[in-house]
Formats: structure tokens, sequence, C-alpha cells
């Protein structure tokens, strides 16, 4: 069922509590998801392990690879599995955060994600990616020295 699918962990401290799976292959998405989880699996915040390095501030991202991509660059990061995914919770985790930059990214799914997000939180800042883009994508085209500079400290 996952064959040509990259498998994504969900880890803890205490160990994996949850599996995505995203589609390697370069087609379009008709007839499935570009990620996928088993049915009946709840949502999860990607890289809580972050939570505990942050200091003031803290980055979210739309999607796993961005957020790996922003760790991979020194920069706490969770990703929410989409906006479809959102929890009522999630804002709680972000309370004590003086700041919440949202790297939104270039689609129409990231704009519903700063909407959500912009009206539950009040520390919330919008990091806009070009049109198509994303943070991975941006890193591969800009490098590491663009996303960072996007976040004012």
């Amino acid at each position: 069922m996952h064959e040509g699918k990259l498998c994504i962990p969900y880890l803890t401290d205490a160990g994996p509590v949850n599996l995505m799976f995203r589609c390697i292959k370069n087609h379009d998405h008709d007839g499935h998801g570009k990620y996928v989880r088993e049915h009946g699996i709840p949502s999860n915040l990607y890289n809580v392990q972050s939570i505990a390095q942050a200091d003031e501030w803290i980055v979210v991202t739309e999607g796993e690879i961005d957020a790996l991509i922003m760790k991979q660059i020194g920069v706490p990061a969770l990703a929410i599995p989409g906006v479809k995914h959102w929890k009522e919770h999630w804002p709680n985790v972000f309370e004590d955060f003086s700041r919440v930059y949202l790297f939104e990214d270039g689609d129409d799914a990231g704009k519903e994600l700063w909407n959500k997000m912009s009206h539950e939180l009040s520390n919330v800042i919008r990091v806009t990616m070009p049109k198509g883009e994303d943070v991975n994508s941006m890193f591969l085209k800009r490098g590491a020295e663009y996303l960072i500079g996007r976040i004012k400290k």
C-alpha cells in the first residue's frame, strides 16, 4: 500500500507516535494525495521536540519536509500536517511563545492556514513564500540564509 512512498515518523522523546507517507513519484497526484496516513489515525504536530529547543519564538510550516529543512538549518520548527488537520487545542501549544512565525506556502492552502492561525493566535507572524513555493523549494533555490533572513528576531 505504501510502496514508492517516503515514510515520515512522528517522533517524541518516548518514541514514534505516528507515521505519514509521502509519494515520491514525479507525477500529478490525481487519484491519491501526495501525503497519506493509515485510515483512522489522528493528526499530530510534527517535530514536537522543537518546543523544548525553542526559546522566545518558533516557526510553523505546513508539511513535515519543510519543518525538517528548518531543523536542518538550526531553526526550531513544528509542522502542521495540512490545514484540514488543524486541531482546536493546538493554539495552546503556542501561547508561551512571544512570536510564532508561520512560513506560509505560496498557495491557497497556505492562505487558509494563515487565516486559521491568525484568528486563533495573537502572536503569529506571517512569512509568505512566493507563489507556488514552500520552505523546501525556497531552500533549494535560495539557501538557508534566505529562510533565516525572513525571521525577525
